[in-house]
């Protein structure tokens, strides 16, 4: 829903989902927003998930996902 929002300009409810993204952020699913925030150019959400992320980077090492994001993000 996010990045349809993203894509057709709906800026209300593109920050809507932001927040509930932001809300159910957690380390099982960190990586799959960030990789989402990028995207859709959210930086606080952007922001947020790399602190997240800088908080659990030992438990993500093994995250199956990790290896599917982009090298300029992993740099970051």
């Amino acid at each position: 829903l996010l990045v349809l929002a993203d894509r057709f300009l709906v800026a209300g409810l593109r920050e809507q989902c932001a927040r509930a993204i932001r809300d159910d952020m957690d380390r099982h699913n960190v990586l799959r927003v960030l990789a989402v925030a990028d995207r859709t150019g959210l930086h606080s959400l952007r922001s947020s998930a790399l602190s997240l992320i800088s908080a659990h980077i030992s438990a993500l090492a093994a995250d199956p996902y990790l290896p599917m994001l982009s090298s300029d993000l992993l740099v970051q």
